[in-house]
């Protein structure tokens, strides 16, 4: 993942990345070798995964990312070939999308986030508080959120560069999300967000893969199966 960011590709690193989460949880945890990965540990995934009540379009981009991240390694000489691995194993649904429909939050369990009491975790708090924010500004990503530096707000008003396109956007923040930077001005230094690095780069990766953990875990709360940071745009669209 670290790899796919340094090349630019943040969407590809983000499926590795919320994959990885969800078989953490599956293996209770833990990491395994690539050797230890077969086809019964696969079916026991895909079986996993629909008895947790993920939908069946999550589920497949789940498995189709993890064929495409073993498969990387066998090209990189990490692993021996992955001939069989998925035989009979649903992956009917393209690499890089998951249904609209299963990354849509409910106004409900939208507002059961917000309202989270999340007090007794500093950093799930934070987590919560950067999904709220983008979701308050009309669907952001996460690397943009992280980025955000005092300069770029004046009053209520913020203005950034969109990761990518590099398109300059300007928003009047409402209240809520006002609400939200003004709960961190003690803590924070050069950015808006108190996330402690000592380089914009680390910024970029290990703090990325830190708060969508933290936001996963959030997600636990609400019951939901899996809480990613792009729910926040789909469910403003």
């Amino acid at each position: 993942s670290c790899k796919m960011l340094s090349e630019g590709r943040e969407s590809t690193s983000n499926s590795y990345m919320n994959t990885r989460l969800s078989l953490k949880r599956f293996l209770g945890d833990k990491d395994i070798p690539l050797s230890d990965i077969n086809h019964n540990m696969i079916e026991n995934y895909s079986e996993w995964l629909k008895e947790t009540g993920v939908a069946d379009s999550t589920r497949s981009f789940y498995l189709r990312t993890l064929r495409s991240g073993i498969n990387y390694a066998v090209k990189e000489g990490l692993a021996e070939s992955t001939k069989d691995l998925f035989c009979n194993v649903n992956t009917k649904v393209r690499f890089d999308s998951i249904d609209n429909a299963s990354a849509y939050l409910s106004r409900e369990t939208i507002l059961k986030i917000a309202r989270l009491d999340l007090s007794d975790s500093a950093k799930l708090d934070l987590a919560r508080d950067m999904f709220m924010f983008g979701f308050y500004c009309r669907g952001m990503e996460l690397t943009d959120i992280i980025n955000l530096r005092t300069e770029n707000l004046r009053d209520n008003e913020l203005t950034y560069r969109r990761r990518g396109i590099g398109k300059e956007i300007t928003l009047r923040l409402d209240p809520q999300a006002m609400a939200i930077l003004e709960k961190y001005e003690s803590r924070r230094l050069d950015f808006l967000f108190p996330l402690k690095s000592s380089t914009l780069m680390k910024r970029d990766k290990a703090l990325k893969y830190q708060v969508m953990t933290w936001l996963d875990a959030v997600g636990k709360k609400v019951d939901l199966g899996s809480l990613m940071f792009n729910m926040n745009i789909s469910t403003w669209n």
